[in-house]
């Protein structure tokens, strides 16, 4: 069977079909459950980080990550169930 179109026109389509690949493959992982502590009148400090973290082990709650920058804390968790009791610890901690 013989291709009875211009080369640039599969070239093309191909390229669509990747680049459509590339945009939905974010969809093919799980969301991460996570808690964003922020403030926007204060900074936050790396001392609020260690005190997250050490509340999360105080109360021994599996995490995985800590992402800080100077408004906010992010920390992400390893189940959606350990969403809730992490609230409560962070809470209670700061």
């Amino acid at each position: 069977m013989l291709n009875r179109y211009p080369l640039w026109k599969n070239l093309l389509i191909l390229f669509v079909v990747v680049l459509g690949l590339l945009y939905s493959a974010p969809n093919l992982y799980p969301d991460d459950e996570a808690i964003l502590i922020n403030n926007e009148n204060l900074e936050m400090s790396e001392a609020d980080v260690a005190q997250v973290e050490t509340a999360l082990e105080a109360a021994q709650i599996d995490f995985f990550g800590v992402e800080f920058d100077a408004n906010s804390i992010q920390v992400r968790l390893n189940g959606v169930e350990n969403q809730f009791r992490a609230k409560t610890a962070i809470e209670e901690s700061l």
